[in-house]
């Protein structure tokens, strides 16, 4: 809205004024009580700086942990270790609710699990169905599409001599 000149907001008057607590600066009212996003990190760091900075405090504080090491309650490693153990928790739920996938340089897909790594997803699935792929066994892909990892699709090979011969000659089907 344009005023003209000598007319009068129907407002005016009507603002009040409060005083900044941090810097004691006259500002019009609003939901805060400082005047500036400045003076509200300061009253923040103040109003925290009571709660943490009273001697009582930090004394019931100081006074619980020495306790807890005279009791042998508090031990800095099995605080590691089960802030290790929650951690690796932590993974292991968001593998379960959303496994990281990749597509690599040869055009296998790869899955991301938690403490082993980035595997192949076509021997995390044989894994999941035969149990654990021994040194030097092969994973082959029936139909030689890297992304086909459907069980049905897989055989599994005694060694790499097999797995040349097999893509040399091809499967005899009898």
């Amino acid at each position: 809205m344009v005023f003209k000149k000598g007319q009068i907001a129907w407002n005016k008057d009507r603002r009040t004024f409060i005083n900044c607590i941090v810097c004691n600066k006259q500002f019009s009212k609003s939901r805060n009580k400082t005047c500036s996003p400045e003076c509200r990190k300061i009253n923040w760091i103040n109003s925290m700086q009571k709660v943490y900075n009273s001697e009582e405090v930090k004394e019931k504080l100081r006074q619980n942990i020495l306790n807890q090491y005279q009791n042998g309650t508090r031990d800095k490693f099995k605080i590691t270790q089960r802030a290790n153990e929650v951690c690796r928790q932590k993974s292991i739920d968001k593998f379960k609710s959303n496994p990281t996938t990749k597509i690599g340089k040869r055009g296998y897909k790869l899955i991301y699990i938690p403490i082993k790594g980035w595997i192949y997803y076509h021997h995390y699935v044989w894994e999941k169905h035969y149990g654990e792929i021994q040194k030097g066994e092969i994973i082959h892909h029936i139909d030689k599409n890297p992304l086909n990892n459907k069980l049905t699709n897989l055989i599994k090979l005694i060694n790499q001599s097999d797995h040349m011969k097999l893509h040399k000659f091809g499967i005899k089907k009898e």
